[in-house]
């Protein structure tokens, strides 16, 4: 027994010796920090998209991208660096040696962005997608946050442009991490990189039977055969919040053309047997004649850097809040026949889920989805002497877009 206690005794003493032995850097001196982003979709670009959370996931931006922030308690930044990319002047795994300053080593470990030989004052780590010199003056986290939950700067911008921000505090994971020589005890931050705002898309205006009865041949039936697209404004209420009303940039006077496209006679004619006296600004190219309006088309930048043209939308990022409504204001003119009424706007008054109803349900705009709707629309819902109210059915994607739809009531 004797024998084996001092056997025991020697063990321990030469486990000791080695552990003292070991290099290593004390967490007062250095740490390892490892970076998770919760939201990380693989397989999107090389280094991974970025995504909100939900279904219909739209890569609201790419880990290439991103800026990571090293704060103290107090939020004052000690040092920035871009997430993914590795400069010449990186040290890579297993290069540590000896290191007394403090040179934030990067590296990474399968899905895990790393940091070692961090000083331990870093108490707090952020994620940020910011554009150009937007934040090159900032020392703090909270001039990053304000920036991203600033609906002025980010209202207009696209998709790849609006700020985002996610924040965590490190927490201990008990583990240490041998690179080289050394062992770093490593610290954990979770992130999720998301937009403060909700984004409201229109993808087009359009008046799906403008004309058809002038063009039938029955001289019974009548229709309105232009509309003249003024304005589009939207309100909605930011959460404690007044009231905001916001037009369509870019959105200039538009003409609707119907089906029935008449010769220069025919068109003398009907003005001569009609009060008509505006401008009827046809077209003799059918082609030519549209009876929808699109934003300008996009060059849209693909996973694999190739470019392309896509339709654009009339959209705002802004703050959570509630739809209130739309107003597309119209004049409408026939050929034939003097409207009794020439302006006929479109009300929006709530938008839905559901194609075809009538339940004001969709109204609410979270962060982090894309609400978008088509504004289609028939002559019915515009000859009424007093307008028409509508209720638009919306699609979400998460930076999720939910569709959505308009919901048509006298």
């Amino acid at each position: 027994m004797k024998k084996l206690f001092v056997a025991v005794l020697a063990l321990g003493a030469l486990a000791s010796c080695q552990k003292e032995n070991l290099p290593s850097y004390a967490d007062t001196e250095s740490k390892t920090i490892q970076i998770s982003i919760l939201n990380e979709d693989y397989g999107t670009r090389a280094e991974g998209g970025i995504t909100a959370e939900g279904e219909n996931n739209e890569a609201c931006a790419y880990a290439d991208q991103l800026l990571v922030l090293f704060a103290d308690n107090g939020g004052n930044i000690k040092h920035k660096d871009l997430l993914t990319s590795l400069g010449a002047e990186d040290d890579s795994h297993g290069t540590i040696t000896n290191i007394k300053e403090h040179t934030y080593v990067k590296d990474k470990d399968t899905n895990k962005y790393m940091w070692h030989n961090v000083p331990a004052e870093v108490k707090k780590i952020a994620v940020v997608r910011v554009q150009g010199t937007d934040a090159d003056s900032f020392t703090t986290l909270g001039e990053y946050l304000a920036l991203a939950q600033d609906q002025g700067v980010n209202i207009a911008r696209g998709l790849d442009a609006i700020v985002l921000y996610g924040e965590d505090e490190l927490s201990d994971t008990g583990k240490t991490h041998a690179v080289g020589d050394a062992f770093f005890h490593v610290w954990q931050a979770d992130v999720t990189v998301a937009p403060a705002f909700a984004r409201f898309e229109i993808n087009n205006i359009e008046c799906s039977d403008l004309g058809l009865l002038n063009d039938d041949g029955n001289e019974a039936t009548y229709d309105l055969d232009e509309l003249l697209l003024k304005s589009l404004k939207w309100q909605y209420t930011p959460t404690d919040a007044a009231q905001e009303e916001h037009s369509a940039p870019g959105f200039g006077a538009q003409r609707l053309y119907g089906a029935w496209n008449p010769t220069a006679d025919e068109l003398a004619a009907a003005k001569g047997n009609s009060e008509a006296s505006y401008d009827a600004n046809t077209q003799t190219d059918d082609a030519l004649r549209l009876n929808y309006y699109q934003p300008a088309k996009q060059t849209w930048t693909n996973d694999d850097d190739t470019t392309e043209q896509r339709n654009g939308v009339w959209s705002w990022n802004v703050l959570p809040g509630a739809f209130n409504k739309l107003v597309l204001d119209i004049d409408a003119f026939a050929y034939a026949y003097r409207v009794p009424k020439v302006n006929l706007p479109l009300t929006v008054t709530g938008l839905t889920t559901t194609a075809g109803s009538t339940e004001a349900n969709g109204n609410t705009f979270e962060a982090g989805h894309i609400y978008t709707i088509d504004l289609t629309f028939n002559q019915e819902n515009i000859k009424d002497e007093d307008g028409i109210c509508v209720v638009v059915t919306v699609e979400i994607q998460n930076w999720v877009v939910e569709k959505r739809y308009p919901i048509y009531s006298k």
